[in-house]
């Protein structure tokens, strides 16, 4: 993508065999520091840092289906 190539997203398990160059590497790092992803106890620690660190008081979160709610 960040060389201007489309194509399809690949599977999970393929992306984490796919050999990334050190500078592929660096860019993947560098987005995903700014993303919180995991298991809900995962997020929820990860969002709450994020709060802390930024001092925010509301987070604000989007999903592709709105039908999906909090449990």
């Amino acid at each position: 993508m960040r060389r201007g190539e489309q194509s399809a997203v690949p599977a999970a398990d393929s992306a984490e065999q796919y050999p990334y160059t050190p500078r592929e590497q660096e860019f993947v790092d560098g987005w995903l520091g700014g993303v919180v992803y995991g298991t809900p106890g995962t997020v929820r620690t990860g969002l709450t840092d994020l709060q802390k660190h930024t001092g925010t008081d509301e987070l604000d979160a989007h999903h592709a289906d709105p039908r999906l709610r909090d449990t």
